[in-house]
């Protein structure tokens, strides 16, 4: 789903600010000359968006709901050049980096196992007259969750061990058939929750559903249409810790999970 490297492997992390940030899988620090991460801001606890109402004559209030805001990563750095017009080229690198039109996969040094996703979306006004600068840009994360390097967990039926405090939705579910079928049911015993595929199914297929994506194929080739809509909790197929998945007929199963905290 998205593409990252190994903080272990070719790069030289080890004369990188331990705050530098992997962006898409690359550092700035190692694509954009004199760039150097000072901070960041926004990995920090959340503050919770509460809904309440203040009935006429009642002390203080009462909650309707609450939701989690999205966050933002405020990455404070340090742009230092030999000349006005070398800053202006790599002002304009380091933007043509940072734009996406999607998230991207994000962690930092310091938090090697930890992921967030999120793209670029503001930055500090920049002054023209000169060849350096401490200024700031913005990441907006949709999703506030942090995440876990992926696992997969095999067996069917599967029982998820532990991995996170909160409810996960799996990457993908991995399916490889195990009888001639016409019906593909994954099931959440625990929850009731289940995702059903009509069609024609053979041995020895291999079904994956990614959620995240909202695609699902059988053998590379598009089966989205086979999602029973109605009776599916295709968006809603949460898991958790204990909960048992299972799939008929009886095949193959392996999910892609990421644990998620705040």
């Amino acid at each position: 789903m998205y593409n990252f490297i190994d903080l272990n492997e070719s790069q030289e992390i080890h004369s990188l600010p331990s705050v530098a940030m992997e962006y898409d899988g690359y550092f700035l620090e190692n694509e954009i000359k004199g760039y150097t991460t000072l901070k960041v801001k926004g990995r920090e606890m959340l503050n919770i968006d509460i809904e309440s109402e203040k009935p006429s004559g009642r002390n203080g209030s009462y909650i309707t709901g609450q939701t989690l805001p999205a966050r933002e990563l405020t990455i404070t750095y340090m742009l230092k050049t030999d000349s006005n017009e070398e800053f202006q080229y790599l002002y304009s690198l380091m933007m043509k980096k940072l734009l996406k039109i999607e998230d991207v996969a994000i962690r930092f040094i310091d938090q090697p196992k930890v992921f967030f996703y999120g793209r670029y979306s503001s930055t500090d006004d920049i002054p023209d007259d000169r060849n350096w600068v401490v200024s700031s840009f913005t990441i907006y994360c949709q999703d506030p969750y942090k995440y876990n390097e992926p696992v997969i967990l095999l067996g069917d039926p599967l029982t998820i061990g532990y991995l996170t405090h909160y409810s996960m939705k799996p990457d993908e579910i991995k399916i490889i058939v195990g009888s001639v079928a016409t019906k593909i049911t994954v099931d959440n015993v625990t929850t009731g929750r289940h995702i059903i595929l009509n069609g024609t199914y053979a041995a020895g297929n291999e079904i994956k559903i990614r959620i995240p994506d909202n695609k699902i194929t059988k053998n590379g080739q598009n089966i989205m249409n086979n999602l029973d809509p109605q009776e599916s909790d295709f968006h809603n197929f949460l898991i958790n810790n204990g909960d048992v998945i299972n799939v008929t007929p009886n095949s193959e199963l392996s999910l892609t999970v990421r644990g998620r905290t705040l």
